[in-house]
């Protein structure tokens, strides 16, 4: 901290000392040209009694400013929670003073401004949760109208009808899907606070998310599959942003896992989730026979918005899938990777490293 002292004040140490030696020279030449001996042995007493008083001088300058100074060098080393109150420093002089006036009138300006954005987030969130819950309830009747008009069925129009059902369920999916990415987006701004972790069945939780589709797979004919070495496996993890990555995954391998014949009608295919333990964690690989995806495509997939070629030409794609999931599994603490053959298949792999402890991490970076 002594260093901080000597730096600011070189200069004027340095001219204390000139300012001393020159001044024992004009009296050392002043003597000599009255005809008058000094001694040098007095000289050199005055140059250390003029060097003590300069060391005394700085040491009292030091002790005056060492508590502003501590006090800025512990806020510049430590990780310091803003905002929690008005910013205090020790100032003892005037040039501290203004220093310290200037810092808590900018340490006010951001506490504002942080109040304002935060405000303006919450206000975000509470909209967007507000707008999905009020989709839920169309969305709800969207499925009873569909489950209705496969039961009254004519049999006339039987092949007509089948098709429109599928159509509006198709539909209803995607509603539910851009409803669900859009309430999770806004989540992962408090993510934090949201994730629970906890040693988890992971094979439970990937068997209620295959379920929960089960229409889904029968009305694309692909039929999903769960392969684990253990009956239970347990993993580090959220069950709740776990099974909404399983969901997201699930829900591509439902739009490009099919593949179609010559005629144009989709072949059955086999979606396979298969669960492994492994010195690093537990590894979980979602494998579908689908369509691919092109090799040009594959670097930018978790992209935000990013659809690519499939996206543009097989559905209606969000491009918000990928994305959501690469930003969860990165705040969970997991690893995903993703690989892929044009026309072979595509698979997912997520990675929930072992771990007796893991903290999510904090939004530094915000979404």
């Amino acid at each position: 901290m002594w260093r901080w002292l000597v730096r600011d004040n070189v200069r004027w140490i340095a001219a204390w000392v000139a300012s001393h030696l020159l001044f024992a020279v004009v009296v050392v030449l002043g003597c000599r040209e009255m005809g008058q001996r000094l001694p040098w042995t007095l000289v050199g007493y005055a140059c250390l009694l003029s060097a003590f008083v300069l060391v005394v001088v700085c040491a009292a300058e030091w002790l005056v400013r060492r508590p502003f100074l501590r006090a800025l060098e512990e806020r510049m080393r430590r990780e310091v929670q803003l905002f929690d109150g008005d910013l205090v420093l020790p100032a003892a002089t005037w040039e501290q003073q203004r220093m310290a006036a200037l810092l808590s009138e900018w340490y006010r300006s951001a506490a504002r401004s942080q109040a304002e954005q935060e405000e303006r987030q919450q206000f975000f969130r509470d909209f967007i949760q507000r707008f999905v819950h009020q989709m839920k309830t169309p969305l709800t009747s969207l499925r009873l109208l569909e489950q209705s008009l496969r039961a009254v069925l004519n049999p006339t129009h039987a092949a007509d009808a089948s098709r429109w059902a599928d159509q509006l369920a198709d539909d209803v999916e995607r509603l539910e899907q851009s409803v669900d990415a859009m309430l999770h987006t806004a989540r992962l701004r408090a993510f934090e606070f949201d994730a629970h972790m906890e040693q988890l069945d992971v094979v439970a939780v990937l068997r209620q998310v295959i379920r929960a589709h089960k229409n889904n797979w029968i009305r694309r004919r692909i039929y999903p599959k769960l392969v684990s070495d253990q009956p239970v496996v347990h993993a580090s993890t959220d069950g709740k942003w776990f099974a909404f990555l399983a969901e997201q995954i699930m829900r591509n391998a439902l739009q490009y896992g099919y593949r179609l014949d010559e005629a144009g009608e989709r072949q059955a295919a086999t979606f396979v989730v298969e669960v492994r333990v492994g010195q690093e964690g537990v590894c979980v690989a979602f494998t579908d026979e689908g369509i691919g995806i092109p090799p040009q495509d594959l670097p930018r997939v978790f992209q935000p918005f990013y659809t690519g070629a499939n996206g543009r030409t097989h559905s209606r794609a969000t491009g918000m899938g990928l994305y959501l999931v690469r930003m969860v599994a990165d705040k969970l603490g997991h690893t995903v990777q993703i690989q892929s053959a044009l026309g072979q298949g595509t698979t997912v792999t997520l990675l929930l490293k072992h771990a007796d402890y893991h903290r999510p991490a904090r939004l530094h970076q915000g979404m």
